[in-house]
């Protein structure tokens, strides 16, 4: 402690620095370049080319509404990787073309392909891995306000400005939702 009294007499007024919670404690690594950290949190640590299984041969879509959509993943063919999705509307089941992604250059510029379910997806991003990030911050997966009714996911560097970093640290009628550059507790608006 002479050193703190020396420093002290010559004006000198050391600051001493918290330690910043490590984005990342105890990674443990999922086959789809993902990382679950300790606290829930999930880390894009590298870009997997994702699996498909698609066409599905057991997959006929019910579409009861009227409207006429796809029934079979094989109905989807205008670009590649193409699946037949059923949707609930105020008039029944509907069937409808979506286009999943192998790669992150099937999403375009301000996206990326999250691996998962049958095929990938893409996803809003402001990174791509944690490499995309600053010292101290990670390539997180956020749930984000979508259009408002839903939560989809979506790719961003952790900040200091970040009010939560899960949905645990959040009270349990709340979600932690990537809103305005930050992430913070909120609930989704009600589309009933």
């Amino acid at each position: 402690m002479r050193w703190l009294s020396i420093l002290l007499v010559m004006g000198i007024i050391p600051v001493f620095m918290a330690c910043e919670e490590t984005p990342c404690e105890s990674p443990k690594a999922l086959d789809d370049g993902i990382d679950e950290c300790a606290s829930g949190l999930r880390a894009r640590r590298v870009a997997e080319t994702c699996e498909s299984a698609l066409p599905r041969a057991d997959h006929v879509c019910e579409d009861d509404s009227g409207a006429g959509g796809c029934k079979l993943d094989s109905d989807c063919s205008e670009s590649p990787l193409g699946i037949c999705i059923q949707g609930v509307t105020g008039i029944g089941f509907t069937c409808s073309c979506g286009y999943g992604c192998a790669v992150d250059d099937d999403c375009g510029a301000g996206a990326a392909c999250l691996c998962g379910g049958v095929v990938g997806s893409c996803v809003a991003a402001e990174c791509r891995t944690n490499t995309d990030c600053g010292d101290g911050s990670v390539c997180a997966e956020w749930e984000t306000s979508g259009d408002g009714c839903v939560s989809v996911k979506a790719l961003a560097c952790t900040s200091d400005e970040d009010a939560c970093r899960t949905n645990a640290e959040c009270p349990s009628d709340q979600l932690c939702l990537r809103r305005n550059g930050h992430a913070e507790c909120g609930t989704q608006i009600d589309c009933a």
